[in-house]
């Protein structure tokens, strides 16, 4: 009798479904842009996303993905590390051009040079509403009381600087040291930082200003009171 064998077929290998290809090289694309600085929060995609496309291929015979998979979580990482050390970089940068606005302000008070220090503000959307400040007059009694007391202004160093409020309507609080002819005393500062069209740095508007005096008193400058006139001074008279 005649015995037929049925013809071996080969069982094809399962094929991965497309989904986790994709998700694999998603995933991959986006780590590569981790590192940029101009997508800072690409990297907090691409870990996630990266780890998700591993774990689903955790079964798979796609050496392809997998390895764009692993890829992908490394280069997450390493564009989190780098943008980290760019905002840290780029914060300290602005910071220190942000506190030279402060201390050219500072010093064009101690001028008496009123719209170097009070900046006014333009119409534009992003400028924000102008905080109260103190007058021309308030500032002509308090560099000439400044002068009388402690003589020139030789340098201002700004020991730390503090921010508050919103993203264009930002509050700087600066603790400085400052360095007359005749001695040298602590004080503090309060600016409006006012966004320029012209310049990526903000401008700082001054709104108070205050020399420690422990001996005369503190001398003040701000929007609601006038430096208070002791014996050993006077303050001129206001026009």
């Amino acid at each position: 009798m005649t015995q037929f064998n049925s013809p071996t077929t080969n069982t094809p290998a399962p094929q991965e479904k497309p989904t986790r290809f994709s998700l694999a090289f998603i995933a991959f694309v986006f780590s590569i842009l981790s590192p940029v600085p101009c997508c800072p929060f690409v990297g907090f995609i691409s870990t996630p996303l990266s780890i998700l496309a591993l774990w689903k291929l955790r079964d798979s015979n796609n050496g392809r993905s997998r390895q764009l998979a692993r890829a992908a979580i490394v280069l997450s990482f390493v564009g989190l590390i780098v943008q980290a050390l760019t905002y840290q970089a780029l914060s300290e940068w602005v910071l220190k051009d942000i506190g030279r606005n402060m201390k050219a302000s500072m010093q064009a008070a101690f001028a008496n040079e009123y719209s170097k220090c009070v900046i006014a503000l333009t119409q534009n959307p992003l400028v924000p509403v102008a905080r109260a400040a103190p007058t021309a007059q308030q500032l002509e009694v308090f560099s000439s009381l400044a002068k009388q007391r402690y003589g020139e202004l030789r340098d201002i160093s700004i020991i730390s600087q503090v921010g508050d409020g919103g993203m264009f309507n930002v509050a700087m609080t600066a603790a400085i040291t400052l360095r007359f002819a005749t001695r040298e005393t602590t004080g503090s500062a309060v600016f409006q930082l006012i966004p320029q069209s012209d310049q990526w740095i903000p401008a700082a508007r001054l709104l108070e200003l205050t020399v420690d005096d422990s001996t005369l008193g503190d001398l003040i400058l701000a929007p609601s009171s006038l430096p208070a006139p002791t014996p050993a001074t006077t303050i001129p008279a206001l026009p």
